[in-house]
């Protein structure tokens, strides 16, 4: 096989056209085509073909996953479903090469998709997965603490209990959970009480009335532990609200 040209992509700089006996073979990354100084007129063999294709099938997944990561910080559990997710849609899957990155409607095809994706990609789920670990676009620990703060200082606060039981949800585990509840105490000491104390608020203006009201009292007592906060902390915010009325 000869190149018989080599142009760059007008829609993406990072690609060029790989024109092979006079037809295009394919897309392939610039920086793959310098690494193996190829240019127009070179021999090349089906091992380099294919590790061009190879290189760019794996550059796509990156970038989508990149993308799906700039949208918020994402568990390690979240870009793996994430990527099995996109596997079962893809009607072309090319494990040798790579994957085409084209879409399906047809039942049937997408259920080859998934069948293929999921029981011979499963390596490439976890070699995406340890690049961006590797290179720290995903780590859980920083998730964590990131996941925390935003719970902790919404318009609608968690406690660290319910806050625990939605990290475990996305696969972080209680090790790392632990450390980012130490990191967040450490920076903002005053983080949960500073929750508690507006999600406490927030019910007493909503139910409009007397807090010394057993009824009342109960029910808000009720809402902030199914919230996640301990009750202990509730029951001190309650009493020392209803003394000052």
């Amino acid at each position: 096989m000869r190149i018989s040209k080599l142009v760059y992509s007008k829609r993406n700089p990072k690609l060029a056209n790989l024109f092979i006996d006079g037809k295009f073979e394919a897309s392939v990354l610039v920086d793959s085509v310098l690494s193996m100084s190829l240019k127009s007129g070179d021999e090349i063999t089906e091992i380099d073909l294919r590790a061009l294709k190879s290189e760019v099938g794996w550059q796509k997944w990156i970038d989508k996953i990149l993308n799906f990561i700039s949208i918020r910080p994402r568990s390690k559990k979240e870009v793996s479903d994430y990527i099995k997710k996109k596997l079962f849609k893809y009607k072309i899957l090319d494990i040798d090469t790579g994957l085409e990155f084209t879409d399906s409607d047809n039942k049937t095809e997408s259920q080859e998709a998934k069948d293929l994706g999921v029981k011979n990609n499963d390596d490439l789920v976890q070699s995406l997965l340890s690049f961006l670990s590797e290179r720290g676009y995903i780590n859980n620990i920083d998730f964590a603490i990131w996941f925390t703060k935003q719970r902790l200082t919404s318009g609608n606060p968690k406690g660290l209990n319910y806050i625990k039981s939605e990290l475990f949800s996305k696969g972080v585990d209680k090790n790392d959970i632990e450390l980012a509840f130490e990191k967040v105490k450490e920076e903002f000491p005053e983080y949960e009480e500073s929750a508690l104390n507006k999600a406490f608020l927030k019910q007493v203006k909503k139910n409009k009335t007397e807090i010394t009201d057993k009824n009342v009292k109960n029910k808000i007592i009720a809402y902030l532990v199914s919230k996640g906060f301990r009750y202990s902390d509730i029951k001190l915010k309650v009493d020392e609200y209803a003394e000052q009325i």
